[in-house]
């Protein structure tokens, strides 16, 4: 009998997805999507200083102005915040590890199941 590993995504609108994968694989699989998130964030907030750094280097030098410069700022790490916090509902957590095939598909709605 094959068994599986079942991932639990989360969606956007409150859902969660089941898929299965085969034994063993499942935590493996977490751990690459962690570090492609990993990866994005840290490529995220760095676009964020740079826009920020920008935006308060040009309400300082041009505008005068440099508290919006800040709020600029501030209003930039804030989109960063909020759409880093959307990046992490893509990464998936283990439900269920090793279960029989049959016993998977009877017990949660899976989408894929490996022959």
């Amino acid at each position: 009998m094959a068994l599986v590993d079942v991932l639990a995504y989360e969606r956007s609108d409150g859902e969660t997805v089941y898929k299965a994968v085969e034994a063993g694989r499942g935590q493996e699989i977490v751990a690459a999507h962690e570090d492609e998130y990993r990866k994005r964030r840290g490529v995220l907030w760095a676009f964020a200083a740079v826009a920020a750094a920008i935006a308060v280097g040009y309400t300082v030098l041009f505008v005068q102005r440099p508290l919006w410069g800040v709020v600029g700022a501030l209003g930039v790490f804030a989109l960063v915040t909020r759409r880093s916090s959307k990046m992490e509902r893509l990464v998936p957590s283990v439900a269920a590890e090793r279960l029989n095939r049959r016993d998977a598909a009877g017990e949660y709605d899976l989408e894929t199941i490996p022959s």
